[in-house]
């Protein structure tokens, strides 16, 4: 990604979807008590940027992470979690951020990944 708006992650690799509640990039659980963390790994990072991780429920932000590349930029992880309650018609999904023009997302589920679990 090449923006410094706020983009969401269109993660569209499912390890598990118990229920098919999850259909990318979004997450539509059931009723109750959830418990969620995104990771996002950045890498091409200029050094002092500012990297954002955010979760949105319903399209606002409920809980939000953020790093500064150091000296040594290149890569970095952020990781947010969130847990509340959902009405079974809430839709969630992860979104990110940089004050950085030209970073790349990390690909794969070990380095960039959200998910979802009732609580």
């Amino acid at each position: 990604m090449v923006n410094t708006s706020v983009n969401t992650l269109s993660i569209d690799t499912e390890t598990y979807d118990i229920g098919s509640y999850f259909a990318p990039p979004s997450w539509t659980p059931p009723a109750g008590t959830v418990f969620m963390t995104g990771t996002v790994s950045f890498s091409s990072v200029t050094s002092g940027s500012t990297i954002i991780a955010a979760l949105y429920k319903d399209g606002s932000q409920v809980a939000a992470s953020q790093a500064v590349a150091g000296a040594a930029a290149g890569a970095i992880s952020v990781v947010v979690q969130y847990m509340g309650q959902t009405l079974g018609s809430s839709v969630f999904g992860l979104r990110v951020q940089s004050t950085d023009a030209n970073y790349t997302i990390g690909a794969g589920s070990s380095t960039t990944y959200f998910m979802g679990t009732m609580v």
